[in-house]
């Protein structure tokens, strides 16, 4: 409570407390002044760096000349401050760069009005320019612009002038169009030139909603790229090759847009500021021009409105001038139902179509002949492969047809030759071989030869093995790598016609039919064994030969194809199981002289037979001559009913084959089933000319009338 009194009382009435406050006061002045002396270096620190950090935010924008100012007076207010000093030459060097840089604008302006020609303008600038210049560098440019002379002609008064005048540049435009078109142009023409022979197949338009258009178009695509022929036909020894697609055409190609170019048609892109659905447009519009004129194919496939079964498909062909070179129609109608006569639609129009463009010089019913030897080859294809007796006469009566045509191909003869020969009409086969062969060039000429004798071979006789025989040899005896698929299948026909000798043997030995009496016989028999191994001997090493020849993997290299070498390997099997059957039953009957009883019973030619056969019917569907020789076999190993399955199978493969018939009656005639070997003798749908089958006839019919 004192502290309050004295404070109130005053100073005079307390001297000591007056000199202690006094005493403070002094204390407290001296103070202040040392306080604010200690406050200014702080504000002068303050002070500089603030113009430092000016100073960088100037140097950030690249203003150099704010920049240096600002560091210049920081480093005046802190002469000691490095980073100061560090700023202000950085500053200033740039500074004094972009002074050059502005001096070289106007010298750079200069020299590029000079070369864009305007040459007067150019000098005025250097010169103007040249007042405020320091760098030497920029001052020698400028005596190099004001010393240049103009030149004659500057392309870039060209390019100045059209800048200028739009008359000009239109024409400049014109001109440029006008090169491109003649460029393209040109190219298409050069295009069109090297495709003059590639027909485009276009859209086929397809009301049937059956997909005709599209099958349409894929076989004539696979007819174009050689996929698509007639089966190679063989039965027996006979042969053919399928049906050759006329090598007259290049190509043809299916023609449709450009997939991408389509699907951006309708697509609202735009990509560098480009419109790709206009763009896409305009190159499908181009490509259109571009191939237009090239020959192409259109078609289409209709529906009858009257009768709903009946389809039309039409192919018309327009050449590169746009003219309708061909057109043809066919027309199916189908009885059973919608769909089973389509086939015959597609096939139709397209082979015609087809054959009309390979052979656009011939006339309009060539086509047809060809269209006539394709349907008869697919009968003979299910003759031999589907054991169908009504295909061949099919088959007889389209190779006919084709052949009436004044113009017809060289092979419709070749073909009728065939399906006679099947027919057991050798001669009438014979002779149209002759004239396929005198009209067919070499290759063909050759299979024409090759047939002809076979269809003698067919004959059956003596005289007409002999004559094969012959025919056979002029193909050559011999095997060599390059042998050709006929050439061979000649080695295997003569080998097939020796192992036919020993039917024969008396008349081509003896030159009589029959011996005289049963000790002539044996006579004839002892002598004539060596010949009769001989002609064994000599097919069983040609046969050899053409199956190790067969089994060469060069022949696929050399041109043959794999139904080629199956039918030479039948080929051999047959000759050498020929040759063993016709040894045991002409040869080896009764009466046998004793020395040839010990080889018949050491041969066992007729196992050996049924085993060759058999691996002929396992390489090609057996046609009547195998399985007649399978039945014959059999039958006298004393195997009746598989001997009968045998021979009838042959006789439903073709009722014409006068010997299946003939071992079919001798079957039921060696059980003893008199009536039914009778049935087979009087069915015979022709005139037997098989000498001991006339003779069993006889025998048969004399008994009857009895």
């Amino acid at each position: 409570m004192s502290c309050p009194r004295l404070i109130m009382e005053p100073l005079c009435k307390r001297p000591r407390f007056a000199l202690v406050v006094f005493s403070s006061f002094k204390t407290s002045c001296t103070l202040f002044l040392l306080v604010f002396a200690s406050r200014l270096p702080a504000a002068v620190s303050t002070n500089y760096r603030a113009e430092i950090a000016v100073a960088r935010a100037y140097a950030a924008a690249s203003d150099w000349e704010n920049a240096s100012k600002h560091a210049e007076a920081a480093l005046t207010a802190c002469p000691s401050c490095k980073e100061a000093s560090l700023l202000l030459t950085k500053a200033v060097a740039n500074r004094n760069k972009v002074r050059e840089e502005r001096q070289w604008l106007p010298i750079i302006k200069a020299d590029h009005d000079w070369w864009a020609g305007d040459y007067s303008s150019a000098k005025e600038l250097a010169l103007r320019a040249s007042d405020s210049l320091t760098d030497d560098a920029a001052i020698e440019k400028v005596h190099d612009i004001v010393s240049r002379t103009p030149p004659i002609w500057n392309p870039n008064l060209l390019s100045k002038a059209i800048r200028e005048a739009w008359p000009l540049r239109g024409a400049l435009v014109a001109l440029v169009i006008m090169v491109a078109y003649i460029i393209l142009a040109v190219s298409r023409a050069i295009y069109l030139w090297s495709t003059r022979k590639t027909w485009r197949l276009g859209p086929i338009a397809d009301e049937s909603g059956l997909g005709i258009g599209e099958r349409v178009q894929a076989k004539l695509l696979k007819w174009a790229a050689g996929e698509i022929g007639t089966p190679r036909f063989s039965s027996g020894l006979l042969s053919l090759k399928k049906q050759q697609v006329p090598p007259t055409i290049n190509r043809i190609i299916l023609e449709g847009d450009f997939a991408i170019t389509t699907a951006l048609q309708n697509v609202e892109i735009k990509l560098l500021q480009t419109d790709i659905s206009a763009l896409s447009k305009l190159l499908g519009a181009v490509r259109r021009w571009y191939s237009q004129p090239a020959p192409n194919i259109q078609g289409s496939v209709k529906v009858s409105k009257d009768n709903p079964l009946e389809v039309t498909a039409i192919l018309i062909a327009t050449d590169s001038r746009g003219a309708i070179i061909k057109e043809r129609k066919r027309i199916a109608v189908a009885t059973d139902s919608g769909t089973s006569s389509l086939p015959n639609v597609i096939d139709s129009v397209v082979i015609q179509m087809y054959y009309l463009l390979a052979h656009p010089n011939k006339p309009d019913n060539a086509f047809e002949a060809e269209a006539h030897i394709r349907r008869g080859l697919m009968h003979l294809d299910r003759y031999s492969t589907r054991h169908e007796s009504t295909a061949l006469g099919e088959a007889l009566a389209e190779f006919t047809a084709a052949r009436e045509f004044p113009d017809h191909p060289p092979t419709a003869p070749l073909f009728e030759g065939v399906a006679l020969d099947l027919l057991e009409r050798h001669k009438e086969a014979i002779d149209c071989f002759r004239q396929a062969a005198s009209e067919s060039p070499k290759e063909l000429g050759e299979i024409a030869r090759y047939n002809e004798a076979i269809a003698v071979l067919r004959q059956y006789g003596a005289d007409s093995m002999l004559l094969a025989e012959e025919q056979f040899r002029k193909f050559g005896t011999s095997l060599d790598p390059k042998t050709s698929p006929v050439k061979a299948l000649a080695l295997a026909g003569r080998a097939t016609a020796i192992a036919h000798f020993p039917i024969f043997w008396r008349e081509i030995l003896h030159k009589k039919k029959k011996s005289a009496d049963e000790s002539e016989e044996i006579a004839w028999k002892t002598a004539d064994w060596p010949q009769i191994r001989q002609w064994m001997n000599e097919v069983q090493t040609t046969a050899s030969e053409l199956l190790k020849f067969a089994e060469s993997p060069t022949r696929i290299a050399n041109g043959w194809d794999p139904e080629e070498i199956k039918q030479l390997q039948w080929a051999a099997h047959n000759a050498i199981g020929n040759v063993c059957l016709n040894v045991q039953i002409n040869y080896f009957e009764e009466p046998i002289p004793d020395m040839v009883k010990v080889e018949r019973t050491h041969l066992k030619l007729l196992n050996e037979a049924v085993r060759q056969f058999d691996d002929s019917a396992k390489l090609m569907t057996p046609g009547v001559e195998t399985l007649s020789n399978l039945g014959t076999a059999t039958l006298y190993l004393g195997l009746f009913d598989k001997a009968r399955e045998y021979l009838q199978q042959a006789i439903d493969l073709n009722p014409q084959y006068e010997y299946a018939s003939y071992r079919l009656a001798q079957a039921w005639d060696l059980e003893g089933k008199r009536d039914r070997a009778w049935e087979v003798m009087r069915n015979l749908p022709v005139t037997i000319r098989i000498g001991r089958f006339r003779e069993l006839y006889d025998q048969y019919l004399s008994g009857f009338e009895q």
